[in-house]
């Protein structure tokens, strides 16, 4: 009796799931919601992104600082009116896994700089 139920739920949720559009109408909304969850990720992105340039401005400090050691500091983002910035530490780690390689001027002749790209995967 247990099998006969176990099979017959089995069936059940295979023929749902396999119904003509059942599965394309569920993953045509759930892509729909990703896109909206996207684009408004990225309206708050560039947001930020132009209160951070406008603060930047106004208090005449700079986005980005590159120090003498290879390290970086960005200006991400602005919390209760002070600059949060995010800072690498990671010089020696980036020179012990050879990552020079994968920079301008490195012998892989890819020229990775770290800026940010947006790519179409």
């Amino acid at each position: 009796m247990k099998r006969s139920l176990l099979l017959l739920a089995l069936v059940a949720l295979l023929a749902a799931a396999l119904r003509p559009g059942g599965a394309v109408a569920q993953n045509n909304e759930r892509q729909q919601r990703l896109r909206t969850m996207a684009a408004e990720a990225d309206r708050a992105w560039r947001a930020q992104r132009a209160r951070v340039r406008s603060y930047a401005e106004a208090a005449g400090i700079p986005l980005r600082t590159e120090f003498e050691d290879g390290g970086v500091a960005a200006l991400q983002r602005i919390e209760n009116g002070h600059p949060v910035f995010y800072t690498t530490y990671n010089r020696g780690g980036a020179i012990t896994s050879s990552v020079d390689a994968v920079r301008p001027g490195g012998s892989l002749g890819l020229a990775l700089t770290g800026e940010p790209r947006r790519l179409g995967i």
